[in-house]
Order: structure tokens, then C-alpha cells, then sequence
């Protein structure tokens, strides 16, 4: 299954913090605010599972900034200084938007997935070029029951970037084969590299 709901589930998938969420992370942590601080810096943005991996800075800049709004309501708190050494560098970058970026995709196997998309749904006119929720619930539910794929060849028709079919061959190494397939050869082409990404020992073939 993947990891839905920790600090490092989403910062490695890019998905928007609130401070209802912030809260929620807090009371469940049970030790000081300055040690959230801490653990927080620890899952996210000095975890050395992300460190590799170009996550969209608009996304960084956004995360960061809404901790340090959120830590700005409690009285008599020292926030921490790294919060703004972040920032200041963020801000030190060219201001230019990313074509491409990576999200990492936690398991509950203690695998993760290393994807690599455009930050446009819509991208030189393909779908295929970023992922979708739909791959995620489909992939949550295949693994839910990954007793059926296991022992069987497959073959995935518009796989895109490659999300579902990496995720379930990294929750279980029991499946035969796996094809891939899709149309274009600039979809093909980014699902080679994600491939590679996870699967680098292998000898990755894809043919247009």
C-alpha cells in the first residue's frame, strides 16, 4: 500500500499542507514543539531519501513557509533557524518555473518509488508525461490483493510514466513479467527513465 499520511508521504509526493493537518501531526507526536520542529526537518526537507531528487521548489518554497506560519501562532516559541536558511536559499534560485520534477512514492514494504514527471497534467500536448490520482487508487487497490497478479505475465495498455506498474513490481518480486505500453515515443521514452530510476540492475527495452 502506499503511505498516505505522514510528513515524508507528503513531501515526497507534493501534496499541499494545511495547519489543520499541522495540528493533527503535532497532537499525535506526543514530545515538545521544538522536537516536531526537528522531526519534521528530519522526514522532509533534510530527509536524505529526497536529497537526490529535484522536488518542485514552488512546492518546497509553499511547504516551508507554511510551517513557519503555522509555528507563528504559538507564543513564546523559538522557531528554528533552519526553517529560514531554506527559504533564503529557495529565494537565492533563478525564479523559474520547472518543466520537469520528482515525486517519491513511500510503501508500506519499505520501498519507495522514484518518479519522474512533467509539472503540467497537460505537457507538448500527452496526458502521459505526469502521473494521475487514478493510478494511486488503482495501485492502492492491486496491492490490496497483489496475491492475484503474483505468477502472472501482464501487460499494462496506456501505462504513461509508469506509475502503477513500478509501484506493483516493487511490492512484490513475484510477478513474471511486466509490460509496459503506450504510444508516443516522448511517453515511452520518460517511462525508460523511470524505469531505470527503480530498476537500474535490469536491462530496460522499450520499443515504439
Amino acid at each position: 500500500m502506499f503511505i498516505h499520511n505522514t510528513p515524508a508521504a507528503y513531501y515526497g509526493r507534493s501534496i499541499k499542507i494545511t495547519s489543520d493537518i499541522l495540528e493533527k501531526w503535532y497532537s499525535e507526536f506526543n514530545d515538545t514543539i521544538e522536537e516536531f520542529q526537528k522531526y519534521l526537518l528530519h522526514e522532509t526537507v533534510d530527509n536524505p531519501l529526497f536529497a537526490c531528487w529535484s522536488i518542485r521548489v514552488k512546492y518546497r518554497e509553499t511547504f516551508i513557509k507554511t510551517i513557519i506560519k503555522w509555528l507563528e501562532k504559538h507564543q513564546n516559541l523559538e522557531i528554528n533557524s533552519r526553517w529560514y536558511e531554506l527559504i533564503a536559499d529557495l529565494a537565492s534560485r533563478e525564479s523559474c518555473e520547472q518543466e520537469w520534477c520528482h515525486t517519491i512514492y513511500i510503501l508500506d514494504n519499505n520501498q519507495f518509488i522514484i518518479h519522474r514527471q512533467s509539472t503540467a497534467l497537460l505537457s507538448h500536448g500527452l496526458t502521459g508525461l505526469s502521473s494521475w490520482p487514478a493510478a494511486i487508487s488503482l495501485g492502492d487497490y492491486l496491492m490490496k490483493r497483489i496475491h492475484l497478479l503474483e505468477n502472472k505475465r501482464i501487460i499494462e495498455l496506456g501505462a504513461g510514466s509508469g506509475l502503477l506498474g513500478l509501484t506493483l513490481l516493487k511490492y512484490s518480486d513475484k510477478i513474471l513479467s511486466y509490460t509496459f505500453t503506450d504510444y508516443s515515443p516522448m511517453i515511452l521514452n520518460l517511462l525508460r527513465q523511470n524505469a531505470l530510476l527503480n530498476f537500474s540492475e535490469y536491462q530496460i527495452d522499450v520499443v515504439s
